[in-house]
């Protein structure tokens, strides 16, 4: 019998270690503890391992955390059974692999940022505390070709070919990543193209935005955020009856010709209103639609706002099939959507802080951190320059750091930056070179904001 890793063309080494995760989920018979980020790519990875769990008849135990720390991997105990992190933990392999061997229980880590510096992943057959699978140790792009999600999706179809049905929730995760754009790639394309051939899913060109109609779409678009449109009902419903498009209408109902002439008015709009080019691109990237989901990207955006606003429990019930959650959670992203509108504004009539490298904003809600920095940089400030959103509470400050892939060709690495920085400085963080965030002691932030600074003109600044 095939394995069915094979058709994802997933290489020997990797398909070697799903094994060996599969083989440490059978051999536990005590709790099994699921650790993920909180975020729709997390969500949606603590989703996929714990139905598979489920369906395996194994007992569990799931939840996810905004960043986890050296105080967290001290907590963990749990003598004689497994803990699987997801979308996390390769930046701290270290510590998490000292823990559980000195508590005495087994680790997988499945994560796709930046790891702490080696050239090789821990193995427990190596004699260390986890079994890590990163797809940066074989070669594959964790910021574009792989993600927490499609780790787990082919972790769970290790355990089972029947966990087929959750590659979609693996697509949603990685659109939840933005790893779809521009398009999917590597080993979330190897998974896209099986999925499209066994019909669970196809793939129709269209605009990327979500809304039960043209009018919502509209005035809700946060990604793309669409200056004098998003938010501002009057002008959607004007600018639709003057290109002859029914508010009512949906993407899957609309004549071709109205659709282009809509897709051509938003470039022009976007481009004259200062926002990235690279961005106004993603209007004519292709969607993905499930035969029982729908949207896929509405999909996972329901499942990252779920995330937002402390409703983690909502998004993982819907990967278990609740349609009752599917509903609260497309409740959950309208009133989000409505927040970061708000926040959208303020940081537009306001502006940023600007050091001489980065742009810096101070955001109240830790959690809406990254989805503002990264529309600030796309859609309203300088293009060039690194966004940093401060988030701070009485002891620490979490820093969600944006860039764009053109800063990233220049030697942008955020990832590094925010893992070096924050570490020099009492604090943790990691994450891509495009998208990265870190938590540090308050008491240090102007330190680490002159040090990001430095590091970003020592990577970027001499090649203007």
């Amino acid at each position: 019998m095939e394995d069915p890793l094979v058709p994802m063309a997933v290489s020997d080494t990797l398909i070697s270690r799903f094994r060996e995760a599969t083989s440490l989920i059978e051999s536990t018979e005590g709790m099994i503890r699921v650790i993920s980020h909180y975020d729709g790519d997390g969500i949606c990875s603590a989703g996929i391992v714990s139905v598979s769990l489920f369906r395996f008849d194994k007992r569990f135990h799931s939840s996810t955390m905004s960043v986890m720390t050296s105080r967290d991997i001290d907590g963990l105990d749990g003598a004689g059974n497994l803990l699987i992190v997801c979308d996390m933990g390769s930046s701290m392999a270290r510590e998490i692999s000292s823990r559980a061997m000195e508590a005495g229980f087994r680790c997988i880590l499945l994560d796709h940022h930046l790891p702490d510096g080696r050239g090789d992943p821990y193995s427990i057959s190596d004699g260390r505390g986890i079994l890590e699978i990163n797809p940066r140790f074989h070669g594959i792009n964790g910021s574009t070709g792989c993600c927490g999600s499609t780790l787990a999706y082919l972790m769970s179809l290790a355990l089972s070919p029947k966990n087929i049905d959750l590659g979609v929730f693996a697509l949603a995760g990685a659109i939840a990543d933005r790893q779809n754009v521009p398009s999917f790639s590597e080993l979330n394309k190897n998974i896209a193209d099986h999925l499209v051939s066994r019909q669970m899913v196809r793939v129709i060109k269209g605009l990327p935005l979500q809304g039960r109609n043209m009018e919502e779409s509209l005035i809700m678009s946060n990604d793309p955020f669409i200056t004098d449109l998003s938010g501002n009902p009057m002008k959607v419903t004007s600018i639709l009856n003057t290109l002859g498009v029914d508010p009512q209408s949906t993407m899957m109902d609309m004549e071709k010709e109205k659709l282009k002439l809509l897709q051509s008015y938003l470039y022009v709009h976007m481009l004259g209103s200062g926002a990235d080019p690279g961005a106004v691109h993603e209007l004519f990237r292709e969607g993905v639609y499930s035969r029982e989901w729908g949207d896929v990207q509405s999909l996972a955006f329901d499942i990252d706002s779920c995330g937002r606003i402390s409703e983690t429990g909502t998004g993982i019930e819907l990967i278990f099939g609740s349609r009752k959650a599917r509903e609260r959670a497309s409740e959950v992203r309208r009133a989000y959507r409505s927040r970061v509108q708000t926040e959208v504004r303020k940081i537009a009539q306001k502006g940023p802080r600007r050091l001489e490298y980065i742009d810096v904003l101070d955001v109240e809600e830790d959690k809406m951190g990254g989805i503002l920095a990264g529309i600030a940089h796309n859609y309203i400030l300088s293009h060039s320059r690194p966004v940093l959103a401060l988030s701070t509470d009485d002891e620490s400050v979490k820093v969600s750091a944006r860039g764009n892939r053109g800063l990233c060709k220049r030697g942008l690495n955020l990832g590094r930056i925010m893992s070096e920085v924050s570490k020099e400085l009492g604090g943790s963080g990691g994450g891509h070179d495009v998208a990265a965030g870190a938590t540090v002691p308050a008491g240090a932030i102007e330190d680490f904001l002159r040090k990001c600074d430095s590091m970003v003109g020592e990577q970027i600044g001499s090649r203007e």
